[in-house]
Order: C-alpha cells, then structure tokens, then sequence
C-alpha cells in the first residue's frame, strides 16, 4: 500500500546515509493517530508525517495532523527537540498550507 511504500523509502534511505534517524508510529486509546513520526537526534528535529494516496489536498488532513501535534508537543519540545508536520501525499507539493507549518509534500520529493 502507499503507505508502507512511503515509509519503505525513508528508513531504506535513512539507512543507507547512517544519519541514525529513528521512525515510530504513534496512535492513543482515543484513536487520535499520525502515519510516522521521525526523530532526527542530531537535527533535534521530530517530523510528524501523515501519508495519504490521494492526489488532491484536503484541509481536514492538516487539521487531524495539528491535533497530534498539540498532543504531542510538549513531549519533544521538552526534550529540546523542535517539530515540523508533513503531509505526504501524490499531488503537488504545497509549503505552508492551508496554514504557516505544514507542508504538503508529493511523495517522491520526500
């Protein structure tokens, strides 16, 4: 599926730079989820990514991505870390929106 395709390629391409990053999927008992959760140790970077087939953006995607980001911020900016949010998906890659902090990134530009 597109999913493990897109995951497939980052951790094979992580791998084969040896830049340590760590993947990890993220879901609470309320069902609130996010596809891939990236921490980048040496960027004190953690990117959440949502990724999605479909090749026309929607907003509510974005909207589902700020949720876990509220969630889950204090966690990683505790640590120091700070935090992008991504969408991955097979349109056109869009920075900034629908608002300032999320990208909507084509999947073979990832």
């Amino acid at each position: 599926m597109f999913e493990n395709l897109v995951v497939a390629e980052l951790v094979k391409r992580s791998l084969h730079r040896g830049d340590g990053k760590e993947f990890w999927f993220y879901r609470d008992n309320s069902g609130l989820e996010v596809d891939l959760i990236t921490v980048d140790p040496g960027a004190r970077l953690v990117t959440l990514t949502e990724i999605k087939a479909g090749s026309t953006p929607k907003v509510e995607w974005a909207k589902r991505l700020d949720s876990v980001t509220t969630q889950l911020r204090p966690l990683f900016e505790s640590q120091g870390h700070r935090i992008d949010q991504r969408i991955v998906y097979r349109g056109e890659t869009k920075r900034n929106w629908p608002t300032p902090g999320t990208d909507y990134v084509r999947w073979d530009e990832v």
